[in-house]
């Protein structure tokens, strides 16, 4: 290879070398556009990135209906380290404690589903509370169902 072809090879790819530069600064733009965008309508059309600590009631109900409290009890409890008031993690946290027969704990976490959502002490979290309550023989709170 002579000295010129060389030279151009060298030119070559500092063209090169500009355009790919470009391409990248243009490629960023974009991408700065599309998540503005998406964050204007509000996260719309954002690509989701699953949370692995987002609660999945779907997997808590089998692992449940399939009897494996104890995994049950440590995905629930992974899950609300980050979503305290997640009210189906607390619920499924308390169902698997009720049916290890770990009554202070479901005891406790049925207590946090109803200071999460009040509607929920009568129907789905009323039967449970009452056979605690048997189970630990503790009087009713003032205002309970009797």
């Amino acid at each position: 290879m002579n000295e010129e072809s060389a030279l151009e090879v060298v030119a070559a790819l500092d063209r090169l070398t500009a355009a790919v530069a470009i391409l990248g600064f243009i490629v960023g733009i974009f991408l700065v556009a599309v998540y503005i965008t998406a964050f204007v309508k509000g996260g719309k059309g954002m690509p989701a990135i699953p949370d692995p600590l987002k609660f999945d009631s779907k997997k808590a109900n089998e692992l449940y209906e399939s009897g494996k409290t104890s995994q049950l009890i440590d995905y629930a409890s992974t899950c609300i380290t980050k979503y305290p008031n997640d009210i189906e993690a607390r619920w499924y946290l308390g169902l698997a404690y009720f049916y290890a027969r770990d009554f202070h704990s479901a005891l406790e976490q049925f207590n946090e589903v109803i200071r999460i959502n009040p509607g929920w002490k009568e129907d789905p979290v009323g039967p449970y509370l009452e056979e605690i309550e048997g189970q630990l023989s503790i009087p009713p709170v003032r205002g309970d169902r009797h």
